[in-house]
């Protein structure tokens, strides 16, 4: 493979969505997300730091008393989290932050919303997109069927800053039979046919 600037990219922009487990998946990066269905929402504005995805792998060292080298390490566990920090007022960011979702406002009166934050929130699992242009014009997606809010961050109420809902996802096992699915139109990612 040789050196290619253009392979450099950048993710100057994007958005993340939300959907109950089940939602419909895009199957390419040019349908609108509720398009592709309605149950989809925007979380809106995400801070500076954007996105971040970490994969990871968990192993398990075999060692024997001959070697001081493993002698295998096999996978005992694969997972990857999302982590990102809304910071629209809106009922998906809201809801989700508070553990429970943009359906369970309840407008009281014409002039109150109100969400119950609940004793026993169960599991709290959602579908979640990731969509991202490059600095080429290239869309790149990233689905994951399955995820679970695992932890929030301090929501700061100062004067001089902006509210954020910094949230993590941890993807699970999915349905059909994958974590999480990578669509891009970028064309060094096409297979030849």
């Amino acid at each position: 493979m040789a050196l290619d600037t253009n392979e450099v990219r950048l993710a100057p922009n994007g958005s993340v969505w939300v959907g109950p487990v089940g939602v419909t998946e895009p199957t390419n990066t040019s349908t609108a997300w509720a398009t592709v269905d309605s149950d989809w929402m925007d979380f809106g504005y995400i801070n500076e730091d954007g996105v971040s995805v970490t994969p990871s792998v968990d192993t398990n060292s075999i060692r024997a008393w001959q070697s001081l080298h493993d002698l295998k390490r096999p996978i005992v566990g694969v997972e990857f989290e999302v982590s990102f920090v809304p910071m629209q007022v809106n009922q998906t960011t809201v809801g989700v932050y508070f553990l429970g979702s943009e359906d369970d406002f309840e407008n009281v009166g014409g002039a109150t919303g109100r969400l119950e934050i609940p004793n026993s929130p169960g599991t709290q699992e959602r579908a979640l997109g990731i969509e991202w242009t490059d600095d080429e014009g290239d869309v790149n997606r990233l689905v994951v069927p399955r995820a679970q809010i695992t932890d929030r961050e301090a929501l700061q109420l100062q004067r001089p800053e902006a509210l954020t809902f910094g949230v993590t996802f941890v993807a699970l096992a999915g349905p059909a039979g994958y974590m999480g699915v990578f669509l891009s139109d970028n064309l060094d990612l096409i297979p030849a046919t």
